[in-house]
């Protein structure tokens, strides 16, 4: 027996009243507008039956050609664990039971990544921090990827160049069919990196623009200071 919406809908409320800064993109997926991202908190049913759920930090870029293209899979996606280290469990039916556990365990592994205002050094912490948790070369990849654009977003020239240089260094120890799994030629993906850096302008006007589009426009949307 599936979990009615309604109960559905009473967990998010309860995530969405401890973090008031977040909105409603779908009833288990409360984001919002950071920078060049979409931040947020996923409530994911666990296969199994479906009466258990667990939370999880996410990221999607908004440097996609569209809304549907950012949202094809987050950048990164953090399970959020208990005070002992353990996944957490929750039960639908008794969601009050660890709810504040895991909002309050929440609130301790991402800080500051939801306020108004969102400083530049707290959310590049963040970025760097995904190096620690991920495991294989592409989801390092996918991190380095992250933060170069996250540089280039904020016009951080020194960041910008410091991060393309690690990108050039690790992927040169790459297999050529590792590289090409995910990214295409490793020539390719570094070309289109540089000429980012030129058309920086249009990057920009990308993230504008999505930010407008559809259901990201009904998100709030943080100020990024340094």
């Amino acid at each position: 027996m599936s979990i009615p919406i309604s109960i559905k809908k009473k967990v998010s409320q309860d995530w969405l009243e401890a973090y008031p800064e977040l909105s409603p993109y779908k009833v288990n997926k409360l984001y919002k507008v950071v920078g060049p991202f979409v931040l947020g908190i996923e409530l994911i049913t666990l296969p199994y039956q479906g009466k258990e759920y667990r939370p999880y930090f996410v990221g999607y870029s908004l440097w996609g050609n569209n809304e549907e293209e950012c949202m094809l899979g987050p950048l990164f996606l953090q399970q959020i664990k208990d005070k002992k280290g353990w996944q957490f469990n929750i039960p639908f039916s008794d969601y009050d039971s660890k709810n504040a556990e895991a909002i309050e365990c929440t609130k301790n592994k991402i800080k500051t990544s939801f306020d108004k205002i969102v400083l530049i050094k707290d959310l590049l912490q963040v970025i760097n921090n995904l190096f620690s948790t991920s495991y294989s070369i592409i989801d390092h990849m996918s991190v380095y990827k992250t933060k170069f654009y996250f540089a280039l977003y904020i016009g951080d020239l020194n960041l910008i160049n410091e991060t393309l240089k690690e990108i050039i260094n690790v992927s040169s120890d790459w297999g050529p069919n590792i590289f090409k799994f995910r990214y295409g030629t490793r020539e390719h993906f570094i070309e289109k990196l540089q000429n980012d850096i030129i058309n920086r302008e249009s990057f920009l006007n990308l993230i504008k623009l999505n930010q407008g589009s559809n259901k990201f426009k009904n998100l709030k949307i943080s100020d990024l200071e340094d």
